[in-house]
């Protein structure tokens, strides 16, 4: 439901390559590389290997459309170069005529990578689920048992996944892309997504397919759900704010791809849990009794019986207007469009 906006870490990038400073990820690139390059003459990948793990949405989404069109021994080389988290039983032995067969499986790159989120977190600004915003995803330190050493030790914990937008499965070479990872909830993650491919996902089919992706991943520079959506409550019958069945939270768009988001991680249901929604009829019955006219009579009797308050003070003081503003807080769309 929110960009990830790295403008506000300008050396992420940067950061994010240390962790292969020292793998063969290059080495083994360049076999893959000219293999494919070789086979198919195109010039969609880019030689430096660097250039893919911080790969911006429309070159991610560009291999991602071609990994079907990469063979079988060509998908497996890519699986064992950016292993994210594949284990051993997922790779298959190559032809030993191929150049491929001096690929050698790498080392699990999900802990590093999760690492790099954990302590990165305060700079990345990440605190809420992108996908849903109904909950918080933030890293904790936590007493963990070191059996070797047989005592507690803290460890730092993570209340968040790393979803891959384009699932590592079908394309394996932007499995350890930056801008390819999504911290999300488990709900939204584990939960609703799982490892469907993207057309399930979003519900496409072969007559409303999709070649362009840059609009339903929020990091993508072109993702703006905040701005095409508007969530509102809908009163079915006259305001009778004691029985919550009275009342509905909708997501209103006419933006066929942020109705997609809206459909594939079901928010529409979830948003509608009796607990959300009598927080927000609170609301909506607050902002009803304060009134623009009322709030300026309460600022006006304020400031002729010695106190100095402005409108936006009372707003701010009534409705909490700060954590509306605030894309670290949950449910802040919720409130802000309220």
């Amino acid at each position: 439901m929110k960009q990830i906006d790295y403008s506000k870490f300008p050396a992420c990038e940067d950061e994010y390559k240390k962790i292969w400073k020292n793998s063969e990820l290059q080495k083994n690139w360049n076999i893959l590389y000219n293999e494919i390059t070789t086979r198919r003459q195109i010039d969609i990948y880019p030689k430096d290997v660097n250039q893919i793990l911080v790969a911006d949405f429309s070159l991610l989404n560009k291999i991602y459309l071609d990994s079907k069109n990469l063979s079988s021994e060509e998908k497996m080389a890519a699986k064992k170069i950016f292993n994210y988290d594949f284990k051993a039983s997922d790779f298959e032995s190559t032809r030993t005529q191929s150049n491929l067969s001096a690929i050698k499986a790498s080392k699990k790159y999900s802990t590093d990578i999760a690492n790099f989120f954990i302590t990165k977190s305060s700079e990345l600004k990440i605190s809420t689920c992108y996908y849903c915003e109904m909950n918080y995803v933030f890293p904790y330190k936590a007493y963990v048992y070191n059996k070797s050493k047989k005592k507690f030790e803290k460890q730092q914990k993570r209340m968040f996944d790393l979803d891959h937008f384009f699932e590592k499965k079908d394309s394996p070479i932007t499995a350890l892309s930056l801008y390819n990872l999504i911290p999300s909830c488990q709900i939204c993650n584990s939960r609703i997504k799982g490892k469907r491919d993207i057309e399930s996902i979003y519900h496409l089919d072969n007559e409303n397919n999709l070649s362009d992706f840059k609009f339903l991943s929020p990091s993508s520079s072109y993702y703006d759900f905040d701005k095409n959506v508007t969530i509102k409550i809908i009163e079915k019958k006259v305001s009778n704010f004691s029985n919550l069945n009275n009342f509905t939270i909708t997501f209103e768009t006419s933006d066929i791809d942020c109705k997609r988001i809206i459909s594939a991680f079901q928010l529409d249901e979830r948003y509608n849990y009796d607990c959300i929604k009598l927080d927000s009829l609170n609301l909506l019955q607050l902002k009803r009794k304060c009134s623009q006219g009322r709030l300026n009579s309460i600022a006006n009797y304020l400031t002729q019986n010695g106190e100095q308050t402005t409108v936006n003070e009372l707003k701010n003081l009534i409705f909490n207007q700060n954590d509306m503003y605030d894309s670290s807080k949950i449910f802040a769309k919720l409130k802000r469009d309220i």
